[in-house]
């Protein structure tokens, strides 16, 4: 027949077990671990706060580097001044879209090796001006339908859109009568 196990017996044991883990990790050595990764990032041009960071954090013994890649070639942080490093985390002073899109990677080393981040990407969202040139009228005949245009100038991502009659902010509001796509 079976003996009951003390209730006490079980939590001295399992107190015991947990701060002997502790004790033990805490004088242990381990590799990097994840804790944060580069994500998708949407970056607005000619934003006044005028830099983007990337994030990258890891847990791992002590001592830690980071290192960053773009598109798979390592970023020189020290021989480029828009680029530093602030923690694990990458930042990118005056980004452009000329040079600064891309997928990044951040990579973390310790005594027990390196780990290497998924991908993370650097888009930028702009929206070009409008053409100030006039349109010729259209002419329909009351009562049927018409296609009006938008012809949008260069962008990233798609917009949305939302049409007006005379000025802002009278909104034409999709109906039975109005459709907008």
């Amino acid at each position: 027949m079976r003996q009951p196990v003390s209730p006490v017996l079980v939590l001295s044991v399992v107190s015991w077990l947990t701060d002997w883990a502790g004790v033990h990790s805490a004088n242990e050595n381990f590799g990097p671990v994840f804790k944060e990764e580069p994500k998708y990032t949407l970056y607005p041009e000619g934003s006044a706060e005028g830099r983007v960071t990337l994030n990258c954090q890891v847990r791992a013994s002590l001592p830690i580097t980071y290192r960053w890649k773009v598109n798979g070639t390592d970023i020189n942080v020290e021989g480029d001044s828009r680029y530093s490093l602030v923690g694990g985390n990458l930042v990118i002073s005056s980004p452009t879209r000329s040079k600064d899109p891309g997928s990044y990677q951040c990579l973390a080393t310790n005594k027990i090796g390196t780990i290497i981040s998924k991908e993370g990407f650097l888009r930028f969202g702009y929206l070009s001006q409008f053409s100030t040139e006039e349109r010729d009228p259209i002419k329909i005949v009351e009562g049927t339908g018409v296609i009006l245009s938008c012809n949008p100038p260069p962008h990233y991502p798609v917009p949305a859109y939302r049409w007006f009659i005379d000025e802002i902010p009278n909104f034409i509001t999709p109906d039975e009568r109005h459709f907008i796509s």
